[in-house]
């Protein structure tokens, strides 16, 4: 097995990642890495790589060592859940790759015939591989099989890749004594950028008033992103304006910034990709499509934003006046609640929900 996955990770690798994914694997010396032909097609430098390994006593673990790291590097092409450690110990952290590779071995090793786990410190975070074989194939590797695991020591959070569902609730269960809590409860904020879900997570606060204080302790917490937080100025050339011009509607495109900067803060906002919304309220478009005037039950429909970063669209949405301000809750507090999948209902239908 330990092959398939060799041959999986260089073969997913571009020609010009090969060497480098090789060398953060600090598994080949760099003398066997130059001697790799890149020339060659990609399946014929796997079996170079792979016997070159045989050289070295490759077992399944050091192979796993290899698809961690292809995934932190490619950790943007998974999809990535936020869950939060409810009741948990706070006096309980592990900092110790091999320690807690140690503990989570014996937790998985309760829930599953045969598991086999890899921990690396990456980035100030514990990120860990968790191989759950298949017992009825035991020997044929399935990358469904595997789940990606991201903690930072001291907070209570863990960012969890997809999970199959028959495996999802002993894969829970095993987690709880590993981080002394007594639940991992999912936030429902998914993405696929790893810092920025953490960042959301960590920064509830961080809108508003609060968003000097961001702006704080992204200079100085090692969790947020680094320099490419700051917004760029414009690379369009400075036109020189007679003094006496004035640009139109020029107060209105004020007051809307400091709007948005009241809501937002003034930094790049984390990238999210999409928001969904789950509607369930009454149709107040009968004017539009009058058929809708007798339905007295509620308007059920979804409604998603996608993009590459949504919360800088929503921003820029707002900004240019193609957005009504101030922006409703729900869009505007979306860092402060950190989630970005919301059931709306009407005010009526919540309190008879509640009685």
């Amino acid at each position: 097995m330990d092959k398939q996955i060799i041959f999986r990770v260089i073969c997913r690798c571009t020609k010009n990642d090969i060497v480098d994914t090789c060398r953060k694997w600090n598994f080949l010396p760099d003398g066997t890495l130059r001697q790799l032909n890149l020339k060659k097609p990609k399946i014929r430098i796997a079996e170079d790589v792979y016997e070159s390994c045989q050289d070295e006593d490759v077992d399944i673990e050091a192979a796993g060592d290899l698809d961690l790291v292809y995934n932190q590097i490619h950790s943007e092409g998974r999809k990535w859940n936020v869950c939060e450690l409810r009741g948990q110990d706070k006096d309980h952290f592990i900092s110790s790759p091999n320690t807690f590779r140690k503990l989570m071995l014996s937790k998985m090793k309760l829930y599953f015939d045969e598991v086999h786990v890899n921990v690396n410190m990456f980035g100030g975070a514990l990120w860990s591989r968790v191989h759950i074989v298949d017992m009825k194939h035991p020997t044929v590797y399935k990358p469904n099989d595997v789940v990606y695991m991201v903690h930072y020591p001291k907070t209570q959070y863990v960012v969890l890749s997809r999970i199959k569902a028959k495996d999802e609730d002993n894969f829970t269960e095993a987690l709880l004594p590993v981080f002394k809590t007594d639940e991992v409860h999912s936030l429902h904020l998914v993405g696929s950028h790893v810092s920025s879900l953490v960042e959301l997570a960590l920064n509830k606060h961080s809108q508003g008033s609060f968003g000097k204080y961001r702006s704080i302790e992204e200079r100085e917490n090692p969790l947020t992103r680094k320099s490419h937080r700051k917004r760029k100025a414009s690379s369009e050339p400075v036109k020189e304006f007679n003094k006496r011009l004035r640009g139109e509607n020029e107060d209105e495109k004020k007051q809307r910034t400091e709007s948005l900067d009241h809501t937002f803060g003034t930094a790049n906002q984390p990238t999210l990709e999409k928001l969904e919304y789950k509607m369930d309220v009454k149709f107040r478009g009968t004017k539009f499509v009058p058929m809708m005037v007798n339905k007295d039950g509620p308007f059920r429909c979804r409604i998603k934003f996608e993009g590459p970063s949504v919360l800088e669209g929503i921003r820029n949405l707002g900004k240019a006046g193609l957005a009504s301000l101030p922006l409703p809750s729900h869009l505007a507090k979306v860092n402060s609640l950190a989630k970005n999948f919301f059931v709306i209902r009407d005010k009526s239908a919540m309190n008879k929900s509640q009685t």
